[in-house]
């Protein structure tokens, strides 16, 4: 029942995509918040990497006439303080209000440092009656798209890398 929304990194268009398909397989409509989701699923649509049926689609403005029926996709899965989740947490965004009974899916786990206003956000949707999920109260929720051990010594074996500098990103 409810909303659900899911946040994740605004760049793991694979994730985003798999949101997609199970709003679709459930009968419920997608809708796209933040610039950082709304720029990354314009360039994924125009090569291909994702499509998004228009009819599934809801305008953020139309959030507000929906309710038990959409499936938000909203930038802020770090509790960044001017995400589109940030915002609808402390209600000062336009077009996203939160519910008692809605869900929040974080499809990613914070990055080191992020911990503590992670753990805040997830305290404040909770005191808003919204049921959240996250990898450490469901083990299998979130899967890293980053190489294992054995991943990054195939992809320098196969490269002939002579140097290596591992960055995030």
């Amino acid at each position: 029942k409810g909303n659900v929304y899911i946040t994740t990194a605004s760049s793991n268009i694979s994730r985003i995509d798999q949101a997609v398909q199970s709003a679709i397989k459930f009968n419920r409509k997608v809708a796209l918040v933040g610039r950082s989701i709304d720029r990354n699923i314009t360039i994924a649509q125009n090569l291909g990497f994702i499509n998004i049926p228009k009819k599934m689609l809801v305008k953020p403005e139309a959030i507000q006439h929906h309710r038990n029926d959409l499936v938000v996709i909203v930038a802020g899965s770090q509790a960044q303080p001017e995400s589109a989740l940030s915002m609808a947490v402390t209600g000062e965004h336009r077009k996203v209000t939160l519910a008692s009974g809605d869900a929040v899916v974080f499809s990613a786990d914070p990055i080191p440092g992020n911990e503590t206003a992670v753990d805040n956000m997830i305290n404040s949707l909770t005191a808003l009656g919204v049921e959240v999920y996250y990898s450490s109260i469901l083990e299998d929720l979130h899967v890293s798209g980053h190489g294992a051990e054995m991943d990054l010594k195939l992809m320098m074996a196969l490269t002939k890398a002579k140097n290596v500098l591992p960055i995030g990103g």
